[in-house]
């Protein structure tokens, strides 16, 4: 179970990398224009822990909402009937097409 979880975060990670490398990447450009400056290099430490730290919160909130989203629907699939002899026989005008459709299973 624990190697599930991992690949799960991991998955998640990996579709968001192009946000963390693009935070980065605006750190290290504003580090950069300070330096070229010749600023003092405080402000930027001081700016990129607040932002790391508000950005780290909304991850860790993100991350929790699509792993409930994702238990969610794991619960579902794992409900779902095994085969279509358990689903209620087809009503309405569609009724007819659902004989074309479905053949009966072996």
């Amino acid at each position: 179970m624990k190697k599930k979880e991992s690949a799960l975060f991991f998955s998640y990670l990996c579709a968001h990398i192009l946000q963390i490398a693009f935070l980065l990447l605006c750190f290290a450009i504003f580090a950069v224009i300070l330096y070229l400056y010749d600023l003092p290099a405080d402000p930027v430490l001081y700016a990129a822990l607040l932002c790391a730290a508000v950005g780290l919160l909304s991850f860790i909130l993100s991350y929790l909402r699509f792993h409930k989203q994702f238990r969610r629907l794991e619960s579902v699939l794992l409900n779902l009937p095994e085969s279509r002899d358990d689903l209620p026989e087809p009503s309405g005008s569609t009724g007819h097409l659902s004989t074309l459709l479905w053949r009966p299973g072996p």
